[in-house]
This record gives C-alpha cells, sequence and structure tokens, in this order.
C-alpha cells in the first residue's frame, strides 16, 4: 500500500449513506478511525495519511484545526498504549 487517506465517518450500512456521512471532520462519526490509524501502524504501514476533507461543510479554518487536534490526540494516545 503506498498511501492512506482518512477521515471521520459513520460505520454501518454505508452504501446507504451520503457523502455527508461518508466523510466527516476527522474525530467525527461512529467509525473509529483511531483504531484503524493503529491497525495500519501495528501492522507496518509506514507510508503517508492522508486526511480527506472533500465536501466538508462549516468554517474550513475551524474544521482542520479541530482534526489536527484530533490526530495529534490520535499519536500521544498511540505513544501511551505502545
Amino acid at each position: 500500500m503506498f498511501a492512506v487517506n482518512i477521515c471521520g465517518a459513520d460505520d454501518g450500512d454505508t452504501k446507504q449513506f451520503g457523502w455527508d456521512r461518508l466523510i466527516q471532520p476527522l474525530g467525527h462519526g461512529s467509525f473509529d478511525t483511531y483504531r484503524f490509524v493503529k491497525l495500519l501502524i501495528d501492522n507496518g504501514y509506514s507510508g503517508p495519511i492522508g486526511l480527506q476533507c472533500y465536501n466538508l461543510k462549516g468554517d474550513i479554518v475551524e474544521t482542520l484545526t479541530k482534526s489536527l487536534q484530533t490526530w495529534e490526540g490520535y499519536k500521544r494516545r498511540y505513544l501511551k498504549e505502545n
């Protein structure tokens, strides 16, 4: 695998969801994105991880700031758990 994009999202019957539920700011939605990232790293993935922001609504600076804070929280959590 060369690269991975992540975002917040809802889990469930995703074929029935619109983009507003499939691409959300990082840290939003019911899908455990942290667990996915942890699984990648625990299995040796060392490539780039991008943030998917397609069609997000609201203030983009606020959304990006919160997503970056969530990413930093993921890194702290991973280091603490390992």
